[in-house]
């Protein structure tokens, strides 16, 4: 399967499981590969208008949609034999569009590492979204 195609399931994957209404969702996503198959590590949610404010409630990722994340790590690594993805770092736009940015270090989270840097960012995401728009 090329890149953009197994990146196109799995933003279609990932949206289907959303709740009505989200303006926009945010995936952090850690893997590894297993000889029996892949670990992943997720934070996904979507940002959905709370009265002044936005919520982040959380997504859960499926079978079908965390077959879609390994189907783009083995995408990426047929595409780059030499560098191994850690974290896929997904954006997903209500009309379609989606940024994906692929750190290539280690994945904290499952390897025992705690990332307050990453942690607070994320936890404070809706946060920043609402004043992101409210600036227009």
């Amino acid at each position: 399967m090329q890149l953009t195609e197994a990146q196109d399931r799995m933003v279609q994957a990932i949206a289907a499981a959303a709740p009505a209404g989200w303006e926009r969702i945010v995936a952090d996503i850690e893997i590894i590969e297993e000889p029996e198959g892949f670990a992943m590590d997720t934070v996904c949610f979507a940002l959905v208008k709370d009265g002044a404010g936005y919520a982040a409630p959380g997504i859960t990722l499926d079978r079908a949609a965390r077959g879609a994340v390994a189907d783009v790590y083995k995408a990426i690594r047929a595409t780059r034999p030499d560098a191994i993805p850690g974290t896929l770092e997904l954006k997903i736009e209500p009309d379609g569009r989606y940024k994906l940015d692929v750190d290539y270090g280690a994945p904290k989270r499952l390897n025992g590492e705690w990332d307050e840097e990453k942690e607070r960012s994320l936890d404070t995401y809706a946060e920043r979204f609402a004043a992101e728009r409210a600036a227009g």
